[in-house]
């Protein structure tokens, strides 16, 4: 290989969210190129590139409703965007090639497919054992998990499906949570709390019905009875989830009266979309966050409200527990109400409680406005102390050096 200086990372160009999340150009003595895959030539990236579902009617229980949507995550570089490139840094995806590579999961390998009937389930366990063996490989150099639970799930996983290839997998899978700056400092934080008297609330979610939206609705036309306060609510009000079952517990007409209300609350200030800039913008300026999912992955967004000085309201669903905790913000505990992701029964005491414990954190927070100061304040302290540019970029270089990249 060349001198470090030299030493050329590949990135895939289709990736913009690692990008944006600052998962890549982070460790110093590196270049970064984008390099593109060969998915073009397979059924694959047709799906993935016009959103297409295919679906099979059979006989019930056999096959219903295969959808394949985005989630083929396998990736075959192609040579003619290889030129100069020493080491492929994939995200979400294993690489076949020859090259050395790693990968940096927000979730899972193999990434799930929206699931349904015996076919899917055949395909899933090709693509489960294909996957695994190319990060078994030798030229695969590490896996990083992109939190604890993230780490967890894919041990499983791997464990699940061939308890041998873990002592493969296993001494080259990390943990590294992504970094985040801080956004706002004390004096800021101050200003705001003591300056603005009317509560300010935000939320922002693309799956709404995944992300809680329903039941954070809820619980705030049960407090404005009570409360004055406003929510700026930006989501396209997505109700047709990628890869998540709890979608049936809620009635059309329920999901159609609730999009109606936000659309015309004079409390609610709804928007579709937004760019990032201009939602730190809104962050900055709202006392409390709203992020009270039942399954994320991740949950970058709560990182962003906590580095603004926004702490949030969570759940202590995957990698949430990681991010928040009640000095914080406030934690609404969903883990004793059983497997609501597939039993309905299970489904609806689930919304009784979040709705609830939403309902019991603001009245908390909103009876006292210097603990929700004091909340602030640590919150953007912590995402200094833990999650600091600085520390991932020579966290990263450590992982990259391990890997033989000097």
């Amino acid at each position: 290989m060349r001198q470090k200086e030299r030493i050329c990372i590949g990135v895939f160009n289709r990736y913009d969210y690692a990008v944006r999340r600052n998962i890549y150009q982070k460790a110093a003595g590196y270049r970064y190129r984008e390099i593109e895959s060969r998915e073009r030539r397979c059924i694959a990236w047709l799906v993935k590139r016009f959103h297409l579902n295919i679906s099979f009617e059979m006989k019930p229980g056999l096959v219903r409703a295969v959808s394949m949507d985005r989630s083929v995550f396998y990736a075959r570089p192609a040579k003619k965007s290889l030129k100069e490139v020493d080491f492929i840094h994939a995200w979400n995806q294993v690489c076949a090639t020859q090259l050395p590579w790693g990968v940096t999961l927000e979730t899972k390998l193999p990434h799930n497919f929206e699931t349904g009937g015996l076919l899917c389930r055949l395909y899933e366990a090709y693509v489960r054992d294909r996957d695994l063996k190319l990060a078994a490989r030798p030229n695969c150099r590490f896996i990083i998990a992109f939190s604890r639970n993230t780490y967890d799930s894919f041990r499983n996983e791997v464990r699940k499906n061939d308890p041998m290839l873990w002592r493969c997998i296993g001494p080259k899978t990390t943990v590294l949570l992504p970094p985040q700056r801080r956004l706002a400092d004390d004096v800021q934080i101050e200003q705001k709390y003591r300056r603005d008297r009317k509560w300010k609330l935000f939320f922002c979610g693309r799956d709404f019905l995944v992300k809680g939206g329903m039941e954070m609705v809820k619980a705030l036309q049960n407090l404005r009875r009570r409360y004055e306060f406003s929510l700026i609510l930006i989501s396209p009000l997505n109700v047709h989830s990628r890869g998540f079952q709890l979608n049936p517990v809620y009635e059309a007409e329920e999901v159609e009266q609730t999009i109606r209300f936000i659309r015309h609350a004079p409390w609610i200030e709804w928007y579709g979309q937004v760019d990032n800039h201009r939602a730190v913008r809104m962050m900055k300026e709202c006392h409390i966050g709203l992020f009270p999912s039942y399954g994320d992955t991740f949950g970058y967004v709560v990182l962003e409200m906590q580095a603004c000085g926004c702490p949030v309201i969570t759940t202590d669903q995957n990698a949430l527990r990681e991010l928040n905790n009640q000095q914080a913000g406030w934690v609404c505990p969903l883990s004793g109400c059983g497997d609501f992701l597939r039993d309905k029964q299970a489904q609806a005491a689930a919304r009784e409680r979040l709705v609830r414990l939403i309902e019991e954190s603001l009245t908390d927070a909103f009876g006292n406005r210097s603990l929700v100061e004091q909340k602030a304040k640590y919150a953007a302290r912590r995402i200094e102390e833990e999650f600091s540019e600085e520390t991932f970029a020579e966290r990263l270089g450590d992982i990259y050096r391990k890997a033989g990249l000097k």
